[in-house]
């Protein structure tokens, strides 16, 4: 077989991109025929990962018809090692055998071939008790296999309590924690009692070796099944998760950012910004042009043009993004499947945005009006007079004399107001405050629609070829980013590396050749007279980057060829429509300030203001920071109500 364990043949998902390279290496050894020994352990758990590949019908691009045929019947033969090799398992030799596997990715295979044949039925839990003594974490292997850990429960449930961090860990990664790429089951012993996983928890809290990402998943876990976490241990690991931030910023190693936000009287133009070598990020804005440009509106559209709240499809540009993250970042910390995912670059808008509002505010005092004042204006007559909208809206003129608290307990139900007010009038045309009145319910954002059809598209996540062929082209972990005869860091994906290099066929690996024939299969990409890889269909293209990038795209922004082509997706299944106010990212970002329906780590405003729960009334500096955001929510509402609004009438005329 192989002989360098790097080069063992390794299978991982259906749509790994590595298959290619694996099944080259599974070519080399399907063509020698070589005798099998039955007694190499690397060996059999190759021929069972090429197995893998045949079970699920991949196959080489390369490979002819004839080659697949004659290579079915050389892994069926080779296969019929498999059960010899397990026959020969016994308790005396179980830890010896496991000690010579070469290649880590083998481990959990080795348990798997022992849970697929039932051998552990004719095995005793010593040999499993010496493998875990040596390496007590390869328990992660053994809870993969349902058949084990029920046929060992109790054996398996002594080990884990006696083991509280592994069993926590495991815990949370079954319950909590969100996994970048896709993970098999894992199984607790039935045994394991809801109170077995409190005394665990709180036993982990107590040892020294708690991790903080874990001890922040306790914090906010969702109680699920028998992970159940009683609010006294909740409070505890809060208090341990103060003492790890402290130690951090005691030890002054943690990376530190900032915002500076400014107004100039005399500027160039009319905004700019830059991040000095201390990541503090500095804005200057030009106090002339917001003087000379002060009618309410125009104020309003500052958001836009100045602060940059929305981009040019009207979308939020406050969100947490993927594309915002690097490469560490993305992969480092463990984070929780039910948190909002905050990166360096969230955090950095978060900051900025509030900043910008607070700054705002202080300039526009000094032109007799105020943020709170626009808004009622372009709510409750701009758009009525310019786009038709309802002219009995109604939103409260919050006074300035009022505290920062008063002032959210006036606004978080003004907010409420004004998406039920929009709801109604997108259903009926017209907004009838009695029937506003019969619901007390609060309304959920997913569940405001839009004055226009097909108001927003997305990436068929269901569609293989959408996720595949995107991944391809968009990603910065594509395999097709660098090719030899290019500079390998200069791009960061596929589509970067042709339209700034004049790349040939013949300049990409063996193992990425299938991949450019499958795009140029598929119609995105072609060769040229001279064999130079070039994009074929640009408007496909570039809806796929655009929703790999943003998460959703505006339809009605787009221009004519564009709108073409998304339908045409649409009807091979590639994207898909909704018709509503906030796209879905946009819902999550609002859900994540104001309640905890989608995310652990929501700030929950809305629900602590309306229900009391908030701090201490007399707390005005946390309040005055709450305040700034329920602000930024109303701000970014009635610049979408007015993009929607816009939208339609464009559409109607």
């Amino acid at each position: 077989m192989t002989n360098e364990y790097i080069d063992r043949v390794t299978f991982f998902s259906v749509n790994d991109l590595s298959s290619s390279h694996n099944l080259s290496n599974a070519e080399k050894i399907l063509k020698q025929q070589k005798q099998i020994d039955s007694s190499n352990i690397n060996d059999i758990l190759e021929i069972f990962h090429i197995k893998k590949f045949f079970d699920e019908e991949l196959y080489h691009p390369s490979w002819s018809v004839n080659e697949i045929n004659e290579f079915i019947l050389t892994v069926k033969n080779y296969e019929k090692e498999i059960p010899k090799f397990i026959a020969n398992i016994n308790d005396s030799n179980l830890n010896t055998l496991y000690t010579q596997i070469d290649w880590y990715q083998y481990k959990a295979s080795f348990f798997e071939l022992i849970n697929n044949f039932n051998a552990f039925k004719r095995l005793g839990f010593d040999g499993f008790s010496q493998i875990l003594q040596a390496e007590p974490y390869c328990i992660e292997y053994i809870l993969t296999q349902r058949g084990i850990v029920e046929y060992y429960d109790s054996d398996i449930k002594n080990f884990l309590l006696n083991h509280p961090v592994i069993l926590t860990e495991n815990i949370l990664s079954i319950y909590e924690v969100k996994h970048d790429t896709p993970q098999p089951q894992r199984y607790l012993p039935k045994s394991l009692t809801s109170e077995d996983i409190e005394s665990t928890i709180l036993n982990y809290l107590n040892a020294d070796d708690a991790h903080p990402n874990f001890v922040q998943l306790i914090v906010r876990a969702k109680n699920k099944d028998k992970f159940k976490i009683s609010d006294k241990t909740r409070l505890k690991a809060q208090k341990l998760c103060e003492t790890f931030t402290k130690k951090i910023f005691s030890e002054n190693s943690s990376l530190r950012y900032g915002v500076e936000i400014s107004f100039k009287e005399v500027m160039q133009d009319n905004k700019q910004a830059y991040i000095d070598d201390d990541h503090i990020a500095h804005f200057y804005y030009n106090f002339e042009f917001i003087k000379s440009n002060s009618q309410p509106y125009l104020l309003f559209l500052n958001f836009i043009h100045l602060f940059e709240f929305l981009d040019k499809q009207g979308r939020i540009t406050l969100l947490s993004q993927e594309k915002d993250m690097g490469v560490f970042e993305r992969i480092s910390g463990v984070h929780s499947k039910n948190d909002y995912r905050n990166n360096v670059s969230f955090n950095l808008k978060d900051m900025a945005s509030i900043a910008q509002i607070n700054g705002y505010e202080r300039i526009l005092r000094k032109l007799d009006t105020s943020i709170e004042e626009i808004l009622h204006y372009i709510f409750t007559d701009f758009f009525h007079s310019n786009y038709g909208f309802a002219n009995n809206a109604r939103l409260l003129n919050i006074s300035t004399t009022y505290s920062y608290f008063e002032k959210i307990r006036l606004l978080a139900p003004e907010f409420e107001s004004i998406l039920k007010q929009f709801k109604l009038f997108v259903e009926d045309g017209s907004i009838d405050f009695e029937l506003i009145q019969i619901s007390s319910l609060p309304t959920s954002i997913r569940d405001i629609p839009s004055l226009n059809s097909k108001k927003y598209l997305y990436l068929n996540t269901l569609n293989q070829n959408a996720i595949h062929y995107s991944g391809l082209i968009c990603s910065d972990q594509s395999w097709l980013a660098s090719v030899e005869n290019a500079n390998k860091n200069k791009y960061s994906n596929f589509l970067q590396l042709i339209a700034n290099e004049k790349v040939k066929f013949e300049d990409f690996y063996d193992y990425q050749k299938p991949h450019i024939n499958d795009l140029i299969d598929m119609g995105l990409i072609k060769l040229d007279e001279n064999d130079i890889v070039c994009i074929n269909n640009i408007e496909r293209v570039y809806i796929l980057q655009d929703l790999y990038q943003n998460g959703f795209a505006s339809f009605h922004y787009y221009d004519d060829a564009l709108k073409r082509e998304a339908l045409q997706m649409e009807q091979e299944g590639l994207i898909y429509f909704e018709s509503t106010l906030f796209s879905k990212m946009e819902q999550s970002y609002f859900n994540y300030y104001l309640n905890k329906s989608e995310f652990n780590n929501g700030l929950d405003l809305r629900n602590r203001y309306l229900h009391g729960t908030q701090g201490n009334p007399n707390d005005n500096g946390e309040h005055e920071h709450y305040y700034f955001i329920f602000l930024r929510i109303l701000i970014l509402t009635l610049l979408k109500i007015d993009d929607d609004l816009y939208i339609a009438n464009i559409l109607k005329n």
